[in-house]
């Protein structure tokens, strides 16, 4: 009588409990663009920004080391952070920088170093819709608390949350505008656009107001995949400008003057982009002093205040060194022309605020969340340089 064996038992199976470091990597993706646009809300709840931001690089560091997935940093990731890291040391070390100079920088590159473990192209828009989410609730937030006395009010010119500069605000905004063109259809985005623009315009934030009109004007009009409809809103387009400009000039350019203060005489042109023209002169002159390396730390005692404009910013931090820097950012956006021109479009608009703004390595959603999205989208999946084991 022929003997048949039993079948083997089913593998034990072991549960796990259901805990956020067990959960998809999507959603770890989704938790990290919350974390990294949720500085506004420190502004809100008048929590000092860097504790919220240490708050926040705890959790992505605990996400990491309990991730059952393994976390990666793709090459082209690595080695601009190093090369990041390398210049900054540099500049600061030999500009006798001390300690708590290097806290900011360290925070900045720890925050984007793991945030970039978890974010490449291929989760790339699940990370930027989070973001942008993050932002759009916070700016409604904002309206709502502007609106019913919230914030200061000093010539018309509304403040940020926690009575912070205007100017701030209007540029976290405005890059939740160029996030949204990146992963929102036309009309989702014209609707996130709305109440953003409007928010913009209560703070008075010309060059955020400017970058956000544009980009969205840039996505929607490249976006017209149809040559013909193409064709056909450029010459509507014409039309309509030419019928403006033949008929109702003045009342287009009373229009422009009202929106962007150009004739206003204490933020019009006459101030010289309100003093930027002498913050730029005297940044230059700062530069001047170290112009291979930089001066590292800069205290701007002859101006007063950083010189408003993001390239100046580099030059009198890193000297030439920033070149390479400027490089690096020139080449991702040419990585995007080549690979993805549909989130091109709308990031085009971003270099209106290096122009008149100076925020550099910052943790604030602009310009963080810009590096995020330039650093991952270039990465490459396939030739991962692995941080802990899978």
């Amino acid at each position: 009588m022929a003997i048949v064996a039993a079948p083997a038992p089913p593998p034990r199976t072991v549960s796990r409990s259901n805990t956020i470091f067990d959960i998809p990597n999507v959603t770890s993706v989704l938790l990290f663009g919350f974390l990294d646009a949720s500085v506004p809300f420190s502004y809100f709840l008048h929590v000092p920004s860097e504790l919220w931001q240490e708050i926040a690089l705890g959790i992505k560091v605990v996400i990491c080391i309990r991730s059952s997935s393994g976390v990666r940093l793709g090459r082209l990731s690595a080695f601009s952070l190093y090369s990041l890291a390398a210049i900054v040391l540099i500049s600061y070390g030999v500009g006798g920088a001390a300690l708590d100079d290097y806290k900011p920088v360290i925070g900045f590159f720890a925050n984007l170093m793991f945030t970039l473990m978890f974010v490449r192209r291929s989760n790339l828009p699940a990370y930027v819709l989070a973001c942008v989410c993050t932002i759009g609730i916070s700016t409604l937030l904002y309206i709502v608390v502007a609106q019913t006395g919230g914030v200061q009010v000093i010539w018309g010119r509304f403040a940020y949350f926690g009575d912070t500069e205007p100017n701030l605000g209007s540029e976290i905004i405005a890059m939740s505008v160029v996030l949204a063109t990146c992963v929102l259809p036309p009309t989702r985005l014209l609707i996130f656009a709305a109440p953003s623009l409007y928010a913009i315009n209560l703070m008075q934030g010309r060059s955020g107001l400017f970058v956000s009109i544009a980009s969205l004007a840039i996505k929607l009009y490249f976006g017209i995949e149809r040559p013909k409809t193409r064709a056909i809103t450029t010459s509507i387009l014409v039309v309509v400008g030419l019928v403006l400009y033949l008929f109702f000039l003045d009342a287009v350019t009373a229009y422009f003057n009202a929106l962007f203060l150009i004739d206003d005489e204490y933020r019009g042109t006459s101030t010289g982009f309100t003093g930027r023209d002498e913050l730029w002169g005297a940044a230059w002159n700062y530069f001047l002093q170290s112009p291979v390396i930089g001066n590292g730390v800069v205290n701007y005692g002859e101006i007063g205040v950083e010189p408003h404009n993001f390239f100046l910013f580099g030059l009198t931090k890193f000297g030439m060194l920033s070149f390479l820097i400027f490089g690096m950012i020139i080449y991702l956006y040419y990585d995007l022309y080549r690979s993805n021109r549909q989130w091109l479009y709308g990031l085009s608009a971003i270099p209106i605020l290096w122009v008149f703004n100076d925020r550099f390595l910052n943790l604030n959603p602009y310009p963080f969340l810009l590096y995020v999205v330039l650093f991952a989208h270039a990465d490459d999946d396939r030739l991962p340089v692995v941080i802990s084991p899978p």
